[in-house]
């Protein structure tokens, strides 16, 4: 374990209070996963699904599943993929699993999303399958809380290679939407990639504790503080921002 010791001088007196450090961890170039047809663009508009890919259906549902290659919306080139809302269940897009490479700390997946303007009564749902010898293990989803209708997002999930569940060899991209009320709209998605890499792509953040009792220093004193869990072995660049108890910037180092 690192230690790591923060110290900012000639501050006035004053209790600071919800401190974070960013660590930025250092790693080889990053190697793109095999998700095939990854932009779609090889498929012919109107097709039931990208190559490599197959429409699906979570949970229990009825009648067909409204999906397929889009030529209507695209992110990047011409084409997208497009699943209808629905009423009941998930339905959408599974890609072919594929394997991972001998050496990496973090996989990531990022997507290009979009809710047509009237989309409704659904939520997009994003996620990592793991699978060991064809079975299902288990999943890890993607935040979507940020996408708005109408305009195309970006959906990133990180996921450290300890936090993979133990023993899966393959893994899945999973593209849905989700019922959540009365369906109206189509979500398109474009422009998978995944890649297995020596560093994270979103920054760790560590909150900072003061060494001095209370978080109060004398005048001219350099104020120490610790972060709050373990500093990784492999640190390659520091940032941090100090708050007064009023939650007003202090000071800002990189």
């Amino acid at each position: 374990m690192r230690i790591l010791m923060i110290l900012v001088y000639a501050l006035p007196l004053a209790s600071f209070l919800g401190h974070l450090a960013w660590a930025q961890a250092a790693g080889a170039a990053p190697e793109t996963g095999g998700v095939g047809d990854s932009d779609f663009e090889e498929a012919t508009p109107g097709a039931p699904a990208p190559k490599g890919w197959q429409r699906y259906r979570w949970g229990k549902g009825e009648g067909d599943i409204d999906a397929g290659v889009s030529a209507a919306e695209a992110h990047s080139g011409g084409r997208s993929a497009r699943v209808k809302a629905v009423a009941s269940a998930a339905v959408g897009f599974v890609s072919a699993t594929v394997s991972f490479p001998g050496e990496f700390r973090y996989l990531s997946l990022e997507v290009s999303v979009k809710r047509s303007a009237d989309y409704a009564g659904n939520t997009p749902w994003i996620f990592i399958s793991w699978h060991q010898g064809g079975k299902f293990i288990g999943r890890s989803d993607a935040s979507t809380g940020s996408l708005r209708n109408g305009a195309w997002g970006r959906v990133l999930l990180e996921v450290p290679r300890d936090a993979i569940p133990a023993g899966v060899d393959r893994m899945a991209v999973n593209l849905a939407t989700s019922s959540a009320g009365e369906p109206k709209g189509d979500l398109y998605f474009d422009a998978v990639k995944v890649e297995f890499s020596g560093r994270r792509k979103t920054p760790l953040k560590l909150a900072l504790t003061p060494v001095a009792e209370f978080g109060w220093f004398r005048h001219g004193e350099p104020r120490a503080y610790r972060p709050k869990g373990e500093v990784p072995e492999d640190l390659e660049q520091l940032s941090g921002t100090l708050l007064d108890s009023q939650g007003n910037q202090v000071v800002e180092r990189a």
